[in-house]
């Protein structure tokens, strides 16, 4: 399970679409769909329902979701909390 992939799941479900999340992470729709599809390939689930152009999470993925946020914020403040380290004289 990739860092990335988590940000691209987490994306998708703060804007509800695949080009939301693009758009919120720099990326191009199909480098978010591949990361989602590793995602689900690697959890053994499926995050998402499709119907066409529409996505929803399934109850597996909302089951997901908090513990996802709660990974990647944890990493996005030891990254700073790193920083903070590197920057202190000793």
């Amino acid at each position: 399970m990739e860092v990335r992939d988590l940000e691209a799941f987490l994306a998708v479900m703060s804007t509800g679409s695949i080009t939301g999340a693009a758009r919120l992470l720099d990326r191009s729709q199909s480098q978010v769909t591949r990361l989602i599809q590793d995602l689900e390939t690697t959890l053994g689930f499926a995050l998402f329902e499709r119907n066409g152009p529409r996505i929803a999470p399934t109850d597996k993925g909302i089951a997901f979701h908090e513990d996802a946020e709660r990974f990647v914020s944890g990493i996005g403040h030891l990254r700073n909390r790193a920083k903070a380290i590197a920057g202190k004289k000793k």
